[in-house]
């Protein structure tokens, strides 16, 4: 059947959306970019019995790392929950207490990748569990890579993350980084055997 299958979340069924594209092209709407944000909303829904720990961080990292490299920072806000903490090893806690703060804190960092012409970043989850017998918690945490063209820039370093369903939607509500803010910006540099991300 013509049309776009679109996945509804409560019971996982399949149902066609008929004339998907003609209904976007009236309204002025772009329908692949339209279908992109449909997808990441209804996935971001997902019931979390459904798929395992590890998947739906996966998952999360992979939305909001694409949210963070395109500068979508509306949308990426949507997966981030205030107040949270975000820790380093060489800085006390920092406690971010509103979106505002958050969206200047994360618009720093894209920022900084740019000024080091990083080309590729990669988060890479390792280990994740549900954190409560309501399986709306999750404790994860994920490696991540920083490269240019190929070359790694900084040691890949890991992360530890939260994240909690709130209104239908996994949201991180702060993280735990193993990367010192004063660390040096080394020379791009090969990554060494057995460390190269996996391809999505």
């Amino acid at each position: 059947m013509p049309g776009f299958w679109t996945f509804v979340p409560k019971c996982f069924t399949l149902q066609p959306v008929r004339s998907f594209g003609a209904e976007c092209n009236r309204s002025g709407i772009d329908a692949v970019q339209m279908r992109a944000s449909v997808t990441r909303t209804l996935f971001s829904m997902a019931q979390p019995r459904l798929l395992s720990a590890k998947s739906l961080y996966q998952k999360h990292i992979d939305i909001v790392t694409d949210l963070f490299w395109r500068r979508d920072w509306d949308a990426l806000l949507m997966h981030l929950q205030v107040p949270g903490v975000w820790e380093t090893p060489d800085a006390a806690p920092e406690r971010i207490k509103s979106h505002a703060a958050l969206r200047d804190r994360i618009t720093q960092k894209r920022a900084a990748l740019e000024d080091m012409g990083v080309t590729d970043y990669h988060r890479i989850c390792e280990t994740a569990e549900f954190a409560n017998a309501a399986r709306t918690q999750i404790r994860g945490r994920h490696r991540t890579f920083v490269m240019r063209s190929g070359a790694v820039l900084l040691d890949p370093y890991l992360c530890d993350m939260p994240l909690v369903l709130t209104d239908g939607i996994w949201k991180s509500s702060g993280y735990r980084t193993s990367l010192r803010n004063g660390d040096p910006r080394a020379a791009p540099r090969p990554l060494a055997s057995g460390t190269m991300p996996p391809s999505a």
